[in-house]
Formats: C-alpha cells, sequence, structure tokens
C-alpha cells in the first residue's frame, strides 16, 4: 500500500466513525489490530501485544472521497509515522521538532521507495494542500456504512 497525505476536508474535520463511542470504537480498533496482525498495514511495522509500544498502532479510517460522498472503505491499523504522514497538514501545523520532520520524511521515502530527496515530505505536503483545496469547495455527504461490518448502525451525514 502506498504512504500518503490524504487530508479531510475542514467542514468533515470531527465527523468520523469514532464519534460512535468510545466502547464501539474500542471494540473496532481491537478488531483491527487482530485482523492487521498487530502490525501497520502500510510499512508492514510489527508491534506486540501487551506492551508499551502498542499505544503507536493506531487505528485509522480509510477514506474515498468521490462524487461528493466522503466513505470510509477501510477501517485498520497503520503506525504512528504511518499515521502522521497520513494526516500530513496537522502534522505539519503541530510539529515543533524539525528532527520528528526529517524523520518522518526518511520514513516517507524508504516505505514509498523513492530516491532520497530532503524535499519528499513537503512535496507530498504541497500536493496533498491543493487536493484538500479543491475538496473543501464542494459539499460532502457521509458514508459509514462500513460501521454495519461490525455490527453497528449508522448515519449518513447529510449535505449541508
Amino acid at each position: 500500500m502506498k504512504l500518503e497525505a490524504n487530508l479531510v476536508p475542514y467542514k468533515l474535520w470531527g465527523f468520523n466513525a469514532r464519534n460512535i463511542g468510545k466502547s464501539k470504537w474500542e471494540k473496532i480498533k481491537q478488531q483491527a489490530r487482530i485482523e492487521s496482525g498487530y502490525m501497520c498495514i502500510i510499512c508492514n511495522r510489527k508491534f506486540e501485544y501487551g506492551t508499551p509500544e502498542l499505544c503507536d498502532l493506531h487505528t485509522h479510517e480509510f477514506w474515498e472521497y468521490k462524487d461528493s460522498v466522503a466513505k470510509i472503505i477501510k477501517i485498520s491499523t497503520v503506525c504512528v509515522d504511518c499515521h502522521d504522514i497520513i494526516h500530513l497538514g496537522r502534522t505539519f501545523k503541530f510539529a515543533k521538532d524539525k528532527k520528528r520532520l526529517k524523520y518522518l520524511n526518511d520514513h516517507f521515502i524508504k516505505v514509498n521507495k523513492l530516491e532520497y530527496c530532503e524535499y519528499a515530505l513537503k512535496a507530498e505536503h504541497i500536493k496533498a494542500m491543493g487536493e484538500w483545496r479543491a475538496r473543501n469547495k464542494l459539499v460532502w455527504e457521509q458514508d459509514l456504512s462500513i460501521l454495519e461490518n461490525y455490527g453497528f448502525d449508522y448515519k449518513l451525514r447529510e449535505k449541508e
């Protein structure tokens, strides 16, 4: 799987599967970890159950943005490093440590098997921001029907 930034349109910030409630989200999170074998599905970093490092294995909703519908197409696990790159807008906004950004740049290059470029992550950020600006011009519905796979009801968030 390719590692790339996928920025959420600002009108959809905070509207996601985690809003179904803490206990329900914990069930989904645990199922995602088991299904992935406690591994980041992007870079294949393996985590051990019951270790402190497990907190670096995040559960992520993979979104598809098509025809004004934002749809969760997969819920799975990614390491904190891949997750920071997926949410690159947030990462650049809040990163206080240039060493962290350099580390993420190197991780991005390694995972995507690119030639070294000091500005690879910055180029990805510029590309993602262009897509994000275009998405922000649209009105979106949300499709959370994937939650049915976990036994939960969902409601489609209508266009505003």
